[in-house]
């Protein structure tokens, strides 16, 4: 569930992007990331730190009472889910006379700067940013894979993330994902309450299949090419 960084008061700080040590890109950090700070507690402090000791400033989105820190804006406005809004603020650390200007003080800083964002102590240095509340461009998907359930990405939780994109049109217990001869419900309850097999819809409407306690191995050996999302209305007549 990530890797705590430091502790502010009662706010956790949880870094979500790195895995064993290798660092993702900002594409595939921002697809994880998204998918995973919603299910943290509310309060919670999410630092993305995948430009150690760069030049950028710490960039911070207040959104359902937890703090998104980073220092790409396009990354953390990826990792918001669809439709949802966020207060951004910007800290240039270079403009303060905190330890030596240094950009090792950016990333020591950035967590507590979050922080204390989140107790509503906004530092005066920071400016507000106004982002265009657009949703990121999805990646392209052919529409000829679309059907087929094309896995995409394995989360850090072993999760299946598939191409499969609900679209609204029905409400997501009205549908069921057959993954080889199992017909499964889509479920949209956390992580505790499911099964040790079974569907739901993400939180960027994406189809996840998990298998409990399964490795990423076990995982891209299932037949998932065969699993195509059902109207509970015509599972008989597929």
């Amino acid at each position: 569930t990530g890797r705590i960084l430091s502790t502010y008061g009662n706010v956790q700080v949880h870094e979500l992007t790195q895995h064993a040590g290798f660092p993702y890109q900002s594409s595939r950090a921002a697809f994880r990331w998204r998918r995973l700070w919603p299910w943290f507690p509310s309060g919670t402090v999410h630092c993305c730190c995948l430009d150690p000791q760069g030049q950028g400033p710490i960039v911070l989105a207040v959104v359902n009472n937890h703090v998104l820190c980073g220092f790409e804006q396009e990354l953390l406005q990826a990792a918001l889910p669809y439709g949802w809004q966020a207060e951004w603020y910007v800290y240039h650390v270079q403009e303060t006379q905190s330890a030596a200007n240094s950009f090792r003080a950016r990333d020591i800083l950035a967590p507590f700067i979050a922080a204390m964002v989140k107790d509503g102590s906004v530092p005066p240095q920071a400016q507000t940013l106004t982002v265009p509340p657009e949703w990121p461009h999805q990646r392209p998907i052919d529409e000829r894979k679309r059907q087929h359930g094309t896995v995409i990405d394995i989360d850090s939780y072993g999760n299946i993330i598939t191409d499969l994109i609900h679209d609204g049109s029905l409400t997501a217990d009205l549908w069921q994902v057959r993954l080889g001869s199992q017909c499964l419900p889509v479920s949209q309850r956390p992580f505790a309450d499911h099964a040790d097999l079974h569907a739901r819809i993400g939180c960027d409407r994406h189809l996840v299949i998990a298998i409990k306690n399964a490795s990423a191995a076990h995982i891209l050996g299932c037949s998932i090419n065969d699993a195509v999302l059902l109207s509970r209305y015509n599972v008989g007549e597929q």
